[in-house]
């Protein structure tokens, strides 16, 4: 449980190309850099993948992805718990300098700062056309969609107000 970079894949970088991936069931447990499909995306491309298993970690922590420095995420969801201390979201933990599109997160998101329902920490980057609906709880930084908007650009994007009990 206290081991680093830790999902199906450990780390992603440069030309790394994943795509029309599922993972069902299961869970994943680990420190930092924690994802039901990845730990840390240095760059790359993940298309067309799903996790639905329930995920926690202590920081960086997401139901697909637990840190996206850089890279692309495309049509792609999670639909697992996630729990966490910081940087925390239903799809990626920490948002860096990529691109995340046509995605959603369904599950619920627990932890203590930098709390999303799609997003924890969004530090710069874009999000398009993505939406989250599960449950939200954290102390600060929590939000339906990004806990902590930094920078970057989100177009398009929603929560349900309701389901994620974020106003």
């Amino acid at each position: 449980s206290s081991t680093d970079y830790v999902g199906l894949f450990g780390y992603i970088g440069s030309g790394s190309i994943i795509k029309d991936l599922g993972l069902e069931g299961g869970s994943v447990t680990g420190g930092s850099y924690v994802g039901g499909l990845v730990g840390n995306q240095g760059f790359g491309t993940i298309t067309n993948c799903y996790a639905t298993g329930p995920v926690s970690g202590n920081q960086y922590v997401g139901g697909l992805m637990g840190y996206q420095f850089s890279g692309t995420i495309t049509n792609c969801y999670a639909s697992g718990r996630v729990s966490g201390s910081s940087y925390v979201g239903g799809l990626v933990g920490h948002h860096g300098f990529g691109t995340i599109t046509n995605c959603y997160a369904s599950g619920s998101v627990s932890g203590s700062s930098y709390v999303g329902g799609l997003v924890g920490h969004q530090y710069s980057g874009t999000i398009t056309n993505c939406y989250a609906n599960g449950s939200v709880s954290g102390t600060n930084y929590v939000g339906g969609l990004v806990g902590h908007h930094y920078g970057g650009t989100i177009t398009n994007c929603y929560y349900d107000s309701q389901t994620t009990g974020q106003s």
